[in-house]
């Protein structure tokens, strides 16, 4: 059941209906009952994971809480193996397997492989499900002691799939209120959706088949195509995973629920570091806090810190994927940093201002894009063969194959609104985002500008059931 579904729009308006209308005793179970009914849309039998992960975990932290010593760190391990163990079964095992399987063969040995499909989300919860128990083994959070208010804190439907990644100071205390309709919230999370919808429909979708018409036919490509398509594809990944969380968090909001920021503008980082100081913050900042930090950090010497800062973003590529591009793409933006962090004493204290700060942001840009190549293509070796082809063809032939991806309309549609996400960009650094900006409009501009979004998605939105990106992690 994707947000961009009739059946999504009917289940939120008939659930929130519900929400506010029952009693509190009776809301929370009906809303958990509608997460689990969102999670069986995809897979029914796959709710079965989750109550397996949920049970262990809520079990496991009770036994965390009044354990002692050894006990304790015993009681943590069952968490963190029944959630990892799951995971490697699912994402994992075939990658591995085919990665063994030449070794195994030289020994006679027959690598069997699984046809079982991944559970939506399963690395989301995984590790939100991993946060709290080691939050509470640290005794940063409390234990839950009600076992509904913690499956609701590991199914909230929202933000199931695709998060943001919640911790449990964060997200457990608001769950089981008493919340009354609150028409300013309710306002503000319906812009929030608004938005999201716009930038998953009108821009992300649209872009989806120009890029995919590059990357899909890697053997046809030459570099000024692969060039444009893999700047596209920042732009497709970001409005499609922003999108999300915005709907997301716009969702949630309605409920009486805030949920974390996950995107603050990345593409006007002025370097990698910053990038991902930017971009999916609630990934970022759990693998600083959980594995970065854990590691050393930056408090054993630089070559240790570096080291550390290449198992993370090695760690962050396989968590998106089980493939080789994946660690590529993670490895490349470790190099990244650490060649920003070896040359940042070298560079003049004196090298600031608006030029060089532009020149740096189109240059972290350009970086993050190359990366995407191996995030976006199928695998290593078609990643490979994009990155080999982008020397070739930069003359008038090579520049025909880019405009003739798309008509002249279309180039005109897609710089339109590129324009307008730059722009909104900037306005949201200055926090005058659109969903800000509405509320500083007269009303009736205001509700104009409501019709005129919606409008937009009506006619200009690309109705194709097309998953989220992230949805696939």
């Amino acid at each position: 059941m994707l947000f961009t579904s009739l059946h999504f729009i009917l289940l939120f308006l008939v659930s929130t209906a519900l929400y506010f209308a029952l009693p509190n005793r009776l809301r929370w179970p009906m809303l958990l009952a509608v997460s689990c009914y969102f999670y069986m849309s995809f897979i029914k039998a796959y709710i079965l994971i989750l109550l397996f992960t949920i049970i262990t975990d809520f079990f496991a932290a009770q036994l965390i809480d009044r354990s002692t010593g050894i006990r304790r760190k015993w009681a943590l391990m069952i968490s963190l193996g029944a959630n990892l163990g799951i995971l490697f079964v699912f994402k994992y095992y075939n990658f591995f397997a085919a990665l063994a399987e030449p070794v195994a063969s030289v020994f006679g040995f027959q690598v069997h492989y699984l046809a079982i499909a991944l559970p939506l989300g399963l690395s989301f919860q995984t590790l939100q499900a991993m946060g709290y128990c080691i939050e509470v083994f640290h005794r940063r959070a409390p234990v839950e002691r009600n076992f509904m208010t913690f499956a609701q804190y590991v199914l909230f439907y929202p933000q199931l799939v695709a998060g943001p990644i919640e911790r449990p100071q964060q997200l457990m205390p608001q769950i089981g209120k008493d919340y009354a309709f609150n028409a300013d919230k309710v306002s503000a999370g319906l812009r929030l959706m608004l938005w999201g919808f716009f930038k998953k429909l009108v821009i992300a979708d649209r872009l989806a088949p120009i890029v995919d018409s590059v990357f899909d036919y890697p053997d046809m490509a030459k570099g000024p195509a692969v060039a444009a398509a893999a700047m596209l594809f920042s732009v497709q990944i970001f409005c499609d995973f922003s999108g999300y969380t915005d709907i997301a968090r716009g969702c949630a909001k309605i409920l009486g629920i805030d949920l974390v920021l996950n995107f603050r503008q990345p593409y006007l980082a002025k370097s990698v570091s910053e990038f991902w100081r930017r971009w999916h913050l609630s990934l970022s900042t759990w693998l600083r806090d959980y594995v970065y930090i854990p590691l050393g950090g930056n408090r054993k010497g630089k070559g240790r810190q570096w080291l550390n800062l290449l198992a993370v973003m090695l760690l962050s590529g396989l968590w998106h994927g089980a493939g080789l591009n994946f660690l590529v793409w993670g490895g490349l933006h470790a190099v990244f940093m650490i060649i920003a962090a070896a040359m940042d004493k070298r560079a003049p204290a004196n090298y600031t201002g608006p030029v060089p700060d532009l020149l740096n942001t189109f240059f972290t840009f350009l970086l993050v894009s190359f990366a995407w190549i191996f995030f976006r293509a199928a695998n290593l070796q078609t990643a490979m063969q994009l990155v080999q082809s982008l020397p070739s063809g930069w003359n008038a032939g090579g520049i025909t194959d880019v405009l003739n991806i798309m008509s002249a309309g279309k180039w005109a549609f897609v710089l339109l609104h590129l324009g307008f996400l730059a722009g909104s960009g900037f306005m949201a650094e200055k926090n005058s985002s659109f969903p800000a900006m509405a509320l500083k409009l007269d009303p009736k501009f205001r509700i104009a500008a409501y019709y005129a979004f919606i409008l937009a998605i009506f006619f200009f939105g690309q109705y194709s059931d097309r998953s989220f990106i992230y949805f696939q992690f």
